[in-house]
């Protein structure tokens, strides 16, 4: 059930400047631009949101047509003191699994629907990976489409 990393630790900077993101776009070197969209399942009668199931999907015609890439569940965040952001996770259905189980998305969404999950809400990400100033960063342009 478990894959790569029992955990992600990441330093998390948001900022919701579209200045900031023209510059660091402008200022680096873009090495790869991912095109994804994600669909988070919750439990209503779950007390924590943040324990959820998250399908990404992603594209390789620049956000026209998505194929689903995994399916992992994303446990409760935690803040350490230094700042990184810990957060379990999971990967239950890898990209090559998803045939054998559903024809395409919809079929997946349908059942997980069936089975009492509603959708939380829908992102729709371009992801960038860049060099900034000798540091590699990934700077997510994120739009919700509940």
């Amino acid at each position: 059930m478990r894959c790569g990393e029992l955990f992600e630790a990441r330093l998390e900077l948001n900022f919701s400047s579209p200045k900031v993101f023209k510059y660091l776009i402008k200022n680096s070197t873009v090495t790869d631009i991912a095109y994804q969209r994600d669909v988070f399942f919750m439990v209503p009668e779950e007390a924590n949101n943040n324990n959820t199931l998250r399908l990404r999907m992603n594209s390789l015609d620049k956000g026209k047509t998505y194929k689903p890439y995994n399916l992992v569940n994303k446990g409760v965040i935690k803040v350490r003191k230094d700042n990184r952001v810990i957060r379990p996770v999971n990967i239950l259905i890898k990209e090559d699994d998803f045939p054998k189980i559903w024809s395409n998305y919809i079929e997946c969404v349908d059942d997980f629907y069936r089975a009492g999950f509603v959708i939380g809400k829908i992102n729709h990400r371009i992801r960038y990976n860049v060099t900034f100033k000798d540091q590699k960063l990934k700077i997510s342009n994120i739009e919700n489409s509940d």
